[in-house]
């Protein structure tokens, strides 16, 4: 059961960090300003829930 929940919340951090990060980047790509802050409020935050959820799926799943 551990490991099923693991699989579920690895692939629900891929799927919302990876959104979160391409909708950064996009915003970066075509905002026109030179500031940080596409990055630092969607791809710092997109990559924490991506890490989150692998270590999820790492320590529930057994270390697969």
């Amino acid at each position: 059961m551990a490991a099923r929940l693991g699989h579920v919340l690895g692939w629900g951090g891929n799927v919302v960090g990876g959104l979160l990060m391409l909708g950064g980047a996009i915003l970066g790509l075509t905002d026109n300003s030179v500031t940080m802050t596409p990055f630092l409020h969607f791809v710092v935050p997109g990559a924490a829930i991506f890490l989150t959820g692998q270590v999820c799926r790492y320590v529930l799943a057994g270390g697969k």
